[in-house]
């Protein structure tokens, strides 16, 4: 004889099911409308509180691969800019959903949800990675967000010899670099990191000055931008002209 309680959970576990593709509708409603800078904070705010609620939910009802997509997508989303998303990120929340859309059918039907994680990994594995070295904490929450916007990984670093160590060995697609990092600044770091072969000899990069005096024999960096009060627009345009081809 079935255990009432059991009973009573796969139930609800099966009505969960059931409503997902609406809860999923509404989802792709929002974020579609993250490209229009009208209202984008209000809707932002809505997706992030149905994601969020969509993971405590897939909890509860004994779904842990749709919480860990549900984790996944809020983590993208919490460094999405204020004043709109472009296409790319917009692309890259669809996909979530159309993971999660998979996760609910595959567990109504019972069948093995391992190529829903390999999707998942690959989500999270598919971005752009680059590499940001900035000493000042503020501004480097400022470029970071302004990265992620853009669909990119970002890894953070304050300290030039430890960003070259890294860039020697890990593969990135991008490096954005402040000039002065206090025991290895930016010029020689570039110069190193040129003269070895590696995964990054030729990567693009993204010089952030105080001026715009390079040495003339020092390698040059594919943008150099100066540190003023519209460095976040240059730098905007700078990762937009340098971001690998989809």
């Amino acid at each position: 004889m079935a255990n009432p309680l059991e009973t009573l959970l796969d139930q609800l576990r099966a009505q969960f099911l059931d409503g997902l593709e609406e809860r999923l509708q509404r989802l792709e409603h929002l974020t579609l409308g993250l490209e229009q800078p009208q209202k984008h904070q209000e809707r932002f705010q809505a997706l992030y509180r149905e994601v969020h609620s969509l993971k405590g939910l897939g909890g509860t009802h004994g779904l842990p691969l749709l919480s860990a997509a549900c984790h996944a997508l809020e983590n993208r989303l919490e460094h999405l800019a204020d004043d709109g998303a472009d296409r790319g990120t917009i692309d890259q929340i669809l996909a979530y959903l159309d993971l999660l859309r998979d996760i609910g059918r595959h567990a109504r039907e019972g069948r093995d949800d391992t190529p829903l994680r390999t999707r998942l990994e690959t989500l999270e594995d598919n971005a752009p990675h680059a590499l940001l070295v900035e000493p000042s904490p503020t501004l480097a929450l400022l470029m970071e967000k302004l990265a992620r916007n853009h669909g990119l990984r970002v890894t953070r670093l304050s300290d030039g010899l430890e960003a070259l160590g890294r860039l020697l060995h890990q593969p990135f697609h991008l490096l954005l670099c402040a000039r002065h990092l206090g025991n290895l600044d930016a010029p020689a770091l570039l110069a190193a990191l040129r003269l070895q072969e590696g995964p990054n000899q030729r990567i693009p990069t993204v010089l952030i000055s105080a001026d715009g005096e390079l040495e003339a024999d020092a390698p040059q960096p594919d943008r150099l931008i100066i540190r003023r009060s519209d460095f976040l627009l240059q730098l905007d345009q700078a990762i937009q002209a340098l971001l690998p081809a989809p």
